[in-house]
């Protein structure tokens, strides 16, 4: 299970990847339904049944929030959901909490206009799913993750050194 739950692991991050490339917001959504189902069933595979629940609940939040005005009550639903699941599959380590807080930022922050507020929440939910991917021996995510930290640290200075030339 651990080579397999790692292979698809891999599959999912290569497809996050490959997102970065594509331009149409429509195509996007649709390649990160396509990552995160992955991403599911490698956590599934790995025995973390919160990361499963995250990845399935984001390919919803997806799809409702394509189709659907967001509103925060909208956001709360989805938080409220991901809670009981989480706690329903019997979480009771921090470890076990880390994709329902990663969802919260996620979640909360997604429509939020302020670049470097986005990728502060995206850093810090990252770092999360590093600790939770390290502790499900999801090698290759935590891989993935510490290059996403490395790059969003670099984008971030970058765009702070934008915004204070200006």
């Amino acid at each position: 299970m651990l080579i397999a739950g790692n292979l698809i692991s891999f599959l999912g991050c290569t497809l996050m990847i490959l997102i970065g490339f594509i331009k149409n917001k429509e195509r996007i959504l649709t390649a990160q339904c396509g990552q995160f189902t992955l991403q599911a069933v490698s956590n599934l595979l790995l025995g973390s049944a919160a990361g499963t629940i995250s990845c399935v609940l984001g390919v919803v939040r997806i799809l409702v929030f394509r189709y659907v005005r967001v509103t925060p009550l909208l956001k709360i639903g989805f938080l409220a959901v991901q809670a009981a699941l989480t706690i329903a599959f019997g979480a009771t380590t921090f470890v076990q909490w880390i994709p329902f807080l990663a969802m919260v930022l996620y979640t909360w922050y997604l429509d939020t206009e302020n670049a470097v507020l986005f990728k502060l929440v995206n850093l810090l939910g990252v770092t999360l799913f590093a600790f939770h991917d390290l502790h499900y021996l999801n090698y290759v995510a935590f891989g993935f993750d510490v290059f996403t930290i490395i790059s969003t640290i670099i984008g971030t200075v970058m765009l702070l050194g934008e915004r204070n030339k200006n």
